[in-house]
């Protein structure tokens, strides 16, 4: 009886560490995705106010890497059922240093319940292309 008794007790102890710890909260494999073609030595970051994307600082934001030569794409583990507000920061591939934030307002992306889930969004060259997109969505 002591040993059950013993198992239950590090049974809940653990579950007590990983709610504590963040690591008992649900979590979604979500897939930024951005197609665009760069400058050689540039690329993209993905940017937010959470822990996973940097918290707003492009140095430790989601670096995306490309295929191809214009596809860009990171997967990031995001808690369920909560919505995250990003941004794609183009930036130079070797330091992080930043080109260009995208203008405008936050995105903002509601993180399903299950997954995995895709978050394509788009990096314009231009003013014009950039209102462009904001009447579309």
């Amino acid at each position: 009886m002591a040993r059950m008794q013993l198992i239950a007790l590090l049974a809940l102890f653990s579950a007590c560490v990983l709610l504590a710890s963040g690591q008992g909260v649900a979590a979604v494999n979500v897939t930024f995705e951005l197609d665009k073609l760069v400058n050689f030595g540039e690329g993209f970051v993905v940017a937010g106010n959470v822990d996973e994307l940097g918290n707003w600082d492009p140095a430790q934001a989601a670096f995306m890497t490309v295929t191809g030569d214009r596809f860009w794409t990171v997967t990031v583990d995001l808690e369920a059922d909560t919505t995250v507000e990003y941004k794609p920061v183009k930036i130079e591939y070797d330091t992080r240093d930043v080109i260009q934030w995208l203008s405008g307002s936050n995105l903002k992306y509601t993180v399903p319940s299950e997954g995995p889930a895709y978050a394509y969004f788009e990096f314009p060259s231009s003013v014009e292309e950039n209102l462009r997109i904001k009447r579309i969505v």
